[in-house]
């Protein structure tokens, strides 16, 4: 049985996927799956979605169709310039309406290890014209409820 939280819809939306060193995973709270209100599921797909991807041949129009520049810069050699180019093609994917301010910042931390953090802000710092907003209840419900507390990192 789905426990409902009335305040953020916690059970609302797709099963939130984490991306890892290690691959994807998801996390069973309660018997049901930990649910993306919209950030996370949209941010991985636009980052890590190949060119070629079979699921764009279902959507006739092509400006929709799914294509990650930031992937195809992952396959290059990688040198501090190449890090900013990972991070402007990031920035470039995931740029639409349903965000304001995005950072992305791509480092190495280790040898062998790219590390990339996307920060994203509301797209109108005023409540009542994001709530107007298709994906405004999401970041409503994103602030009450950040995902940190809802899944492991």
């Amino acid at each position: 049985m789905t426990q409902n939280n009335p305040n953020t819809d916690a059970f609302d939306g797709d099963t939130l996927v984490i991306i890892g060193a290690n691959g994807a995973d998801y996390e069973v709270k309660g018997g049901d799956p930990v649910r993306d209100q919209g950030f996370i599921n949209h941010l991985n797909i636009a980052l890590l979605t190949e060119p070629g991807w079979c699921g764009n041949e279902l959507e006739p129009i092509a400006s929709r169709k799914i294509s990650s520049k930031f992937i195809v810069e992952t396959d290059k050699p990688i040198n501090r310039q190449q890090l900013l180019d990972m991070e402007k093609a990031a920035i470039a994917d995931i740029k639409g309406d349903e965000f304001g301010d995005q950072r992305v910042v791509v480092t190495i931390p280790i040898t062998g290890q790219t590390n990339v953090a996307v920060f994203v802000q509301p797209p109108t710092s005023e409540l009542q014209a994001l709530l107007l907003t298709k994906i405004g209840k999401s970041w409503v419900n994103q602030a009450l409820n950040p995902i940190p507390e809802r899944a492991r990192p």
